[in-house]
Formats: structure tokens, sequence, C-alpha cells
């Protein structure tokens, strides 16, 4: 019968403790504690030390017995000594089940409020879709009933401003003054209506401009065309000048020419200035063009600066005007994906500033943005 050498006995047993030792650890520290509750995930690493720690005991008592089998032989080879360990085993294995059932309880309860709220999730979104495609259709309908209103308003008040133009340039005869007063009184009520009226028409027509011509447009040109078309209006000794070189931009040309309208209609219209001035420069920065529109007006308080922008918002009943220019000018430009606001504004005239991206290509707007170098 062969002999077996102890040594090549506790090497082999040292070898399968640390091979199954790795194992267990290996595998049980690769599950997903991180997912289920922090007192089953303790438990769990506690039932897991409990073993490592009982696996090393038996290794270390497995250890003596072979260094005693190797000094005194298999006669004095005790292996009651063994008995607690292995109970000790026994028991945290059992645990170790016990925690791991309940890890999996655990993980399946997870898993399945994973799923109920990625379905909440799906759920959501189709429904903010919905919002969305009904609420795109109300305004659809609401600027085709404005467009409509606004038109069929305009024609007979532009009668009856010509019916009291007729009154008054005396081609009916010589009237009253009381008669001549109220009639003037009717002529300026229907001007200023029909003036509302034509606002409005000019806002429902401020769509998405997907369906317009986007060219190429210099601004230093759109402002020279704009100021042509406006110099019969303006006061002989208004000035408009551009500094510098204003930038290119590709997008509806109609847009940029109405915020340029709008701005120096403006900066002209409330202005107490014996010579109105507006100087306009312009820069680009990124992928934007900014370009600044300062007038020497009365300037605007700062509690007003946002209230402004509203749609025929007045800040004095004495001053000309239907409030409806600067909320245009705001929404031309956001429909480009642009921002208008106020730089600046004081007792000497008010700055206006605008950006707009240097090529359109149908962006959302971003009613909060402005571009780095014009934050306060």
């Amino acid at each position: 019968m062969a002999k077996h050498d102890p040594r090549c006995a506790q090497g082999a047993c040292s070898a399968a403790l640390f091979t199954t030792a790795c194992a267990v650890a290996a595998a049980l520290t690769t599950w997903p504690l991180h997912s289920i509750p922090w007192a089953i995930a303790a438990a769990f690493a506690g039932a897991f030390a409990a073993l490592v720690w009982q696996m090393w005991r038996i290794a270390r008592s497995t250890r003596d017995m072979i260094d005693s089998i190797s000094e005194n032989g298999w006669s004095g080879l005790d292996l009651s000594r063994l008995a607690p360990q292995a109970s000790s085993l026994a028991a945290s294995l059992r645990n170790l089940a016990v925690v791991t059932e309940q890890r999996e309880h655990a993980l399946r309860d997870v898993i399945q409020r994973e799923r109920l709220r990625a379905l909440e999730r799906e759920m959501y979104s189709q429904q903010l879709e919905e919002v969305r495609e009904r609420l795109e259709a109300t305004n659809a309908e609401l600027e085709a009933f404005t467009y409509s209103a606004s038109h069929d308003l305009a024609v007979p008040l532009k009668t009856i401003e010509g019916y009291a133009s007729v009154l008054l340039d005396g081609s009916m005869g010589d009237l009253p003054p009381e008669a001549r007063n109220l009639i003037e009184r009717i002529y300026r009520s229907a001007a200023r209506l029909r003036k509302l009226t034509t606002d409005l028409l000019v806002l429902s027509r401020l769509r998405d401009p997907d369906d317009m011509e986007v060219t190429e447009v210099s601004i230093a040109n759109a402002v020279a065309r704009v100021v042509g078309e406006l110099q019969a209006g303006l006061p002989p000794s208004a000035r408009v000048s551009v500094e510098g070189t204003l930038p290119t931009v590709e997008a509806p040309p109609e847009r940029i020419e109405q915020v340029l309208q709008n701005l120096i209609q403006n900066g002209v219209k409330y202005n107490a200035s014996a010579a109105p001035t507006i100087t306009i420069d312009g820069w680009a920065e990124g992928s934007l063009a900014v370009v600044r529109v300062q007038d020497n007006g009365v300037g605007i308080p700062d509690k007003d600066r946002e209230r402004v922008f509203e749609l025929f918002t007045r800040l004095s009943s004495e001053l000309p005007g239907t409030g409806a220019g600067l909320a245009i000018a705001r929404r031309a430009l956001r429909s480009l994906g642009g921002e208008l606001w106020i730089e600046s504004s004081s007792s000497e005239g008010t700055t206006f500033a605008f950006a707009v991206p240097l090529k359109y290509r149908n962006q959302e707007p971003r009613p909060s943005w402005r571009p780095l170098a014009m934050q306060a």
C-alpha cells in the first residue's frame, strides 16, 4: 500500500479552501447590493463575513491537524476538534441562504418598481405629447381667428376714417366748432383702432418662418432699407448712424427688417430731444449675431424693463403708439431662435440689444437666453 505524504494533503486542503473562498467571494461581491434596502444589504454583508470567518477557522484547524499528522502520524488525529467549526460553518451557510433569499425577494421588488416607474414615465411622455399637439392646434385656431377678425375690422375702420376726413377738410361745408371737435375725436379713435388691428395682423403672421425664404441678409443694408422707408415719417432732425461693421446673417429678411423698423421707430417716437439720434453697432459672437440700437430718448425705468415687451403696454398715455412694437420685435426674433432685451436705460436714452443665429435652422425659442458677453 502506498504511503501518503501529509504535506501533499496539507497543500491540497489549503488550495481547495482558498479556491472555494475566492469563488464564493467573487460570486457574492458581484451581486447588486446597491439596489436593495440597506437593512437586507447589511444583513447579507454580515452573513458573508461570518461565513468567511468560519472558513478561515476551519482552514486554520485543518492546518494544525495536518501539522500534527506530520509530527505524530495518523494515530494522533482528533477529528472532534473540527466538530465545533463544522457546526458553526453549517449555521453560517444556513444564515447566508436565508439572507440570500431575502435579497432575491428585495431585488425582485426593486425590479418591479423600476418597471412601474418606466411605465409611468412613458405614459407621462405620451400625455405631454398629446397636450403639446392640442396647444399647437389651439394656437393655430387663435391665430387664424385673430387674423380674420383684424382683417374684417380694418375695412370699416378705414371707411370711418375716410368719411371723417371728408367732413374735416371742408368738402361738405364748414362745421360748427363743437361738431368739428367731435369728428376729430372720431377720426383719432378710428385711426388708433385701425393701427391696433394692423398690429394684431402682424402678430398673427409671426409664426415659425419655415415657409419664408431664408437668404443672406446684411444687417447694414437692412438698416439702410428701413431708414429709407421711414424717412418720410421721421423728423427732419432725426439721425440714424451705424458704427463699425455689422454682421451678416442667413434669415428671412422681412423679420430682420421688422425688428430694426420697430426699434428705430421706438427710439424716435419716445424721444423729447430736439435732434433724435439712433446709433447702431454689432458684432458676431460664436454662432450668433449681436446688434445694439441706442437712442437718446426718454429712457425706461428699471421696474418696467420687462413690462414694455408685453403686448399693448404703454408707459404713458400721453405718448403716441399702440404699445405693440416691442412685443412684435421680440416675437419676431424668438421665432428665429433669438432674443431681444434692454441692455441699459437712463434719462439720457435706452440701449436695446438683440441676438439672432448667424444661420437660421428652425431653432427652438429661448425666452430667457442671453449671449455670454451681454449677461449682467
